[in-house]
């Protein structure tokens, strides 16, 4: 079970592999487009249990040359785990996958993102990559080296482009050898309107 780095406080939450779980814990979107949020309250954009694996056949991922020939990724290497998903790389060489946001993204407003990996160990020194896309719009793209310690992630963007709910919401992770990896949150944080 992966557990996060020592002294680290977990906030919220974020996943399935075709459904990473059977337990039946659906999210109502917290909010539409004909019903604005206050400027700082933030709205989660993901169901943990939501997520969808693209087998290669799909077109949801934002880097389809980073993928390679053979992908293993299996329920066991992307799978709900307490208040997240966990990607296990000795099970799922390569992960992309994707749902519908659950809440409208506006120009201004600022995507919130909190993952974090066990240590990163390889043979050979590599390189970890894990992105996060809304629509066509790549809001987080990570590049961490590989040998590396347990380290959070929190990452915060403003964004330039209208989403409205229902945008496929994208996550892209491969790293190289055998690592643990669990998304959290992402989020959406309104600011203030155009005045």
């Amino acid at each position: 079970m992966l557990r996060p780095p020592v002294g680290l406080c977990l906030v919220l939450a974020a996943c399935s592999a075709g459904t990473p779980s059977d337990d039946a814990d659906t999210h109502s979107a917290d909010t539409d487009d004909t019903e604005p949020v206050a400027p700082g309250v933030p709205s989660t954009l993901i169901d943990h249990d939501a997520w969808v694996r693209d087998d290669g056949t799909g077109d949801t991922d934002p880097f389809p040359t980073h993928r390679p020939d053979t992908v293993v990724c299996g329920v066991d290497g992307f799978y709900r785990e307490g208040e997240g998903v966990d990607v296990d790389t000795r099970k799922c060489t390569y992960l992309v996958a994707s749902q519908p946001s659950l809440a409208a993204v506006h120009a201004g407003d600022r995507v919130r993102t909190f993952f974090y990996n066990n240590g990163l160990i390889a043979e050979e020194p590599a390189e970890a990559h894990v992105a996060i896309a809304l629509g066509d719009h790549v809001i987080f793209d990570e590049h961490i080296p590989i040998p590396s310690e347990a380290a959070p992630f929190n990452l915060d963007a403003e964004v330039d482009a209208d989403a409205p709910i229902g945008t496929p919401v994208v996550l892209h992770l491969h790293n190289h050898g055998y690592n643990t990896w669990r998304l959290m949150i992402l989020d959406v944080v309104p600011g203030l309107p155009p005045g």
